[in-house]
């Protein structure tokens, strides 16, 4: 298989760290992939020091199958998302389990108090919760500070109050909400534990895709990483 100039020297970066910017259909599962195989064959990596994280189940799955049936035998490298590898982080760090994760009709059961308290008015209840955990799930995997954010369903004055309230719901009952992409609450709690010890275990991390939260979690990350000669991609 040929490739090109930029993704042969992806292909054959060995240490430090690189970014690639690249769009959909460009190749990038492909490039990690055979990263992962040069890696290993031609840098001699041991495959269980390499992590490759990827943002989506089916993504991450998909590539695992792929680099497996490129090195046509079972190889430990670790695939996962970047929710899997965090909630394995927090698991193992701070003795977190499933019943940490917010359900669904917990979510919902706080909004629908929430809601009551402020006298608020709508036309269909799900729709207007779904409209307002949408809002909120969007201010916290962009980023954005929520002084800055106008919601479309209520006044801003009133979307602050609503936002401060459920997450003083998820703080009270020590839950967290992994919507998306990592979310603050998970970034504070892991990021010291993320770049001291657990990644210590791996001598090449490889991401694939991310937003503004994930290239966040790895800007603070790099200090550390370069110091380990990790590898992201």
């Amino acid at each position: 298989m040929s490739f090109n100039a930029s993704q042969t020297r992806a292909i054959h970066h060995k240490n430090g760290p690189m970014l690639v910017l690249a769009g959909p259909g460009s190749g990038k599962t492909l490039v990690i992939t055979e990263r992962t195989k040069y890696l290993i064959e031609e840098c001699g990596i041991d495959p269980a020091q390499i992590l490759v994280i990827t943002f989506t189940k089916a993504a991450a799955t998909e590539m695992k199958r792929r680099f497996q049936r490129k090195m046509n035998r079972l190889c430990p490298v670790t695939f996962g998302t970047f929710h899997a590898v965090y909630f394995a982080i927090l698991k193992h760090a701070y003795n977190y389990s499933a019943d940490n994760i917010a359900r669904e009709e917990q979510r919902y059961q706080c909004m629908r108090e929430i809601i009551a308290k402020e006298h608020l008015t709508y036309e269909d209840e799900t729709e207007f919760i779904t409209s307002l955990l949408g809002e909120i799930s969007l201010v916290k995997n962009s980023g954005i500070e929520i002084a800055n954010y106008y919601s479309k369903n209520c006044a801003e004055t009133v979307f602050r109050k609503i936002y401060r309230q459920y997450h003083e719901f998820l703080y009270k009952n020590r839950l967290m909400q992994l919507i998306g992409v990592l979310i603050i609450f998970v970034f504070v709690l892991i990021i010291t534990y993320f770049t001291t010890k657990w990644v210590g275990g791996f001598q090449k991390i490889q991401m694939s895709k991310g937003n503004l939260m994930v290239l966040e979690t790895i800007r603070i990350a790099n200090g550390k990483l370069l110091r380990q000669e990790n590898s992201i991609l």
